[in-house]
């Protein structure tokens, strides 16, 4: 089958197609014998012209492959068809840009672009290449049947070859307004502490889970509350500023207190991430978690003066929780209260050895004018994936406000210790490393472990 391509009304396209018989290994293009019913229709918003409109199909003899080769006069842009008929061995539709692409007899070529359909899968394809292909290819392994038929293979139906892919003027896409629920994006989704706290020191204590996540997360999904060390002021839950919360206090030279889930190798409560770029490595269908989010609501009494431990939030390498520590110095990230009116950001990328990274931030410079780090606020630590052309990194928001982005590179921990894989976490207070007594609290509900593939996904 060969000859001009026509728009619906006949009128000629200019562009010349011709079935290659001696590329191709199938017994010929064929008009189907029988019409459809129910025809497709272009879509209804495209209103330039469509070079050609029709039906055909691959006959085979039983037990011949099939490979059918389409040549056009001069360079097409795009093609798009429905496949119906589509046997077990699936189909795909290659771009071939020029015939020296062809060797070994047609049966080896060079396709800058294709597109697949799945075995036993009826449905449309587009192929596109914007700088335009001479020839298109459809092969198949084995034939496929009609009806219990070994007569035909599959059928194209409604297939439009385009010079142009440039859609009329007057397009624009129809976006339907759909309300989406928050958290409906996201992997994982944890969240602590529940509002049953009473009054007085509060335990160990269960995460509410909020997706169907409880088969995997077991017995991980728990908080455990470690007393680091003595001279820790009263805990407990108290109602601050509109809100109830939990207090967590440390006296002045305390090791104090931390809130941090039951952690450790394969513990779904741990995070991982991608630090290193993939480089030429093929991920593109695989399933990842690629952005992470350690989001608190917070608020913290004015200190006295200095604070020289973490009091705030903490992700640590392997299981560590004490990064600002000068005994410890573990490896890992910690943000909080670092001086009257001032937060900071502190990186240890080796255990033992000095910071990587130290920031403080104050109201006007980072922090909003007149910001009141007494009043509630919501801190979010967001861990980004590495991806191709992009370096991990590390986020810090403040009340959905980026302060602050650091890359991996030279100056963040790796997600293990040696023995443990992962990031951990913690809502902490250990200030020994100072002359003054520390205290925050932290709002029911108002902690959260969230993750998605997308950051979108993790509002």
């Amino acid at each position: 089958m060969s000859g001009p391509l026509r728009d619906p009304t006949g009128t000629l396209d200019g562009v010349t197609w011709t079935e290659r018989v001696d590329l191709s290994i199938d017994g010929g293009m064929v008009v189907p014998p029988v019409a459809h019913s129910n025809p497709i229709t272009p879509p209804s918003y495209y209103a330039g012209p469509l070079p050609y409109y029709g039906d055909f199909q691959l006959s085979a003899a039983p037990g011949q492959n099939m490979q059918l080769v389409i040549e056009f006069d001069k360079p097409i842009k795009q093609i798009r068809t429905t496949a119906q008929f589509v046997g077990a061995s699936a189909l795909a539709m290659y771009a071939v840009v020029q015939e020296s692409d062809f060797s070994g007899g047609g049966l080896v070529f060079t396709s800058p672009k294709f597109v697949t359909w799945d075995l036993s899968t009826s449905g449309t394809r587009t192929l596109t290449y914007e700088p335009g292909f001479r020839f298109v290819v459809l092969r198949t392994l084995v034939i496929s049947s009609q009806n219990n038929s070994l007569t035909f293979g599959p059928t194209f139906r409604n297939t439009f070859f385009f010079e142009n892919i440039t859609a009329p003027e007057s397009f624009e896409p129809f976006e339907p307004d759909l309300h989406v629920p928050r958290g409906v994006g996201r992997t994982i989704s944890l969240h602590w502490p529940a509002a049953a706290f009473g009054a007085g020191d509060p335990i160990s204590g269960g995460m509410r889970v909020r997706q169907d996540w409880t088969a995997n997360v077991g017995t991980s999904a728990t908080m455990l509350s470690g007393i680091l060390g003595a001279g820790t002021g009263p805990d407990g839950s108290v109602y601050y500023r509109n809100k109830y919360a939990l207090r967590m206090a440390a006296a002045a030279g305390s090791l104090g207190r931390v809130f941090s889930p039951q952690g450790g190798t394969s513990r779904n409560t741990q995070i991982y991430i991608a630090t290193q770029q993939p480089n030429r490595a093929l991920i593109g269908k695989l399933d990842e978690i690629a952005w992470w989010e350690l989001h608190m609501t917070m608020a913290f009494e004015q200190p006295s003066g200095v604070i020289g431990g973490d009091v705030g939030m903490v992700i640590g390498q392997g299981l560590n929780i004490r990064i600002r520590d000068s005994v410890a110095k573990q490896a890992g990230f910690s943000f909080g209260l670092r001086d009257i009116d001032t937060l900071g950001l502190s990186i240890r990328k080796v255990t033992g050895a000095a910071l990587t990274y130290d920031k403080t931030y104050v109201p006007g410079n980072q922090l909003p004018a007149g910001f009141d780090l007494e009043d509630w606020h919501d801190y979010k630590l967001r861990l980004n994936s590495a991806d191709f052309g992009l370096d991990a990194a590390l986020q810090v928001l403040v009340d959905d406000q980026v302060i602050d982005t650091i890359a991996f590179p030279g100056i963040a921990p790796d997600p293990s210790d040696g023995s443990t894989i992962g990031y951990y976490w913690a809502w902490s207070n250990q200030n020994r490393d100072s002359g003054v007594t520390s205290r925050l609290y932290l709002a029911h509900e108002g902690l959260a472990l969230i993750a998605s593939s997308t950051e979108t996904g993790l509002a």
